[in-house]
């Protein structure tokens, strides 16, 4: 008997992989891209006070999330949502440290997002290390 429910339960499951199914991102198949991975830099060496980040733009991308942890593979907080320039070709973003802690490490990754508010993959983290006002060590 257990036999028999184990194997109705994998026809089952075979059987269902086989249903038409739609992308509950996108129910009238409108085809919706996916925004592409971030390439994420920070400038050599930040300034007084302030986080210098860089970004490559993406095509068909409304605009980007920003996001600071204090840990790279901790929780990310939106920290900023920058729309760019469309006729720039870098997105770029500051973070003037509020908040910040003295000799701590700070983790930054950016994505972005389309029309339909689809957020794409985050990009690889970068970070830079806070001492008194002053940020140094990028990555």
């Amino acid at each position: 008997m257990k036999k028999l429910a184990i194997i109705l339960i994998i026809i089952g499951l075979v059987l269902s992989c086989t249903l038409k199914r739609s992308n509950p991102l996108d129910p009238n198949n409108n085809e919706i891209e996916v925004p592409g991975e971030v390439n994420l830099y920070t400038l050599p060496v930040s300034s007084f006070n302030v986080v210098n980040l860089r970004w490559d733009l993406l095509n068909n991308v409304e605009g980007y999330y920003v996001y600071r942890s204090l840990n790279y593979n901790g929780l990310y907080d939106q920290i900023a949502s920058e729309i760019p320039d469309h006729g720039d070709t870098l997105g770029y973003y500051q973070d003037f440290g509020e908040g910040l802690i003295s000799g701590s490490w700070y983790y930054y990754k950016v994505s972005g997002y389309n029309v339909q508010g689809l957020e794409g993959y985050r990009s690889d983290f970068v970070f830079t290390y806070y001492i008194d006002g002053n940020t140094s060590g990028s990555k």
